[in-house]
């Protein structure tokens, strides 16, 4: 005896078969996009930079104020800062490499970051050697464009970290420290100095 089962599909049935399919086809491609996304993004180099005026307070010394450029690596990928810096201006860039302190607490250069890892480099607005502070504020005034506001020539600061791989990452210093040079230089009379040319 032979038995045959006949099985027919019911229109329902089939739509739900072709749209298991495609949604199948969709989830595969999307799984594959995802990770080649996270493939491709675990060897960027992904720094966080931050720079502010900061107060470092000692016991039993005396408070001492810094420009503190705070670098987070956020990649999976071990990197180095090489070099840091800051820039002036829109249209005639002027740009210098600024060394960080020898306090303590500075990181110095190179400085290799591991995942997660972070740097302070730290820069003494004033000691018994430079006054930063003084020396910036005059370049701001001796990088300003005849008929362009000093002000927009501070408004352009930017400071400029170097990473041994990657792109160099620019980031403008937060309000309180352009605050702080905005206000030494009106204090100073620097601002009546302007060049002629």
């Amino acid at each position: 005896m032979h038995i045959t089962i006949e099985l027919t599909t019911t229109p329902l049935l089939a739509i739900v078969e072709v749209l298991g399919i495609w949604f199948g086809a969709i989830a595969t491609t999307a799984a594959v996009i995802v990770s080649l996304y996270l493939g491709l993004s675990a060897r960027k180099v992904q720094l966080d930079v931050n720079v502010s005026l900061r107060k470092l307070v000692y016991r039993f010394q005396p408070e001492r104020t810094v420009v503190c450029i705070e670098v987070v690596n956020k990649g999976m990928r071990k990197t180095s800062v090489v070099s840091i810096g800051w820039s002036l201006g829109f249209l005639s860039k002027f740009a210098a490499i600024q060394q960080p302190g020898e306090m303590e607490i500075s990181a110095q250069l190179p400085n290799e970051l591991e995942n997660s890892d972070v740097a302070h480099f730290c820069i003494e607005l004033k000691n018994e050697y430079a006054d930063w502070l003084d020396l910036f504020a005059r370049d701001v005034i001796k990088t300003s464009v005849k008929f362009v506001p000093w002000q927009l020539n501070l408004y352009s600061w930017k400071w400029i970290v170097v990473p041994r791989v990657g792109k160099v990452i620019t980031v403008r210093p937060n309000k309180v420290l352009r605050n702080k040079v905005k206000r030494h230089i009106l204090k100073k009379g620097y601002h009546r100095d302007l060049p002629d040319d």
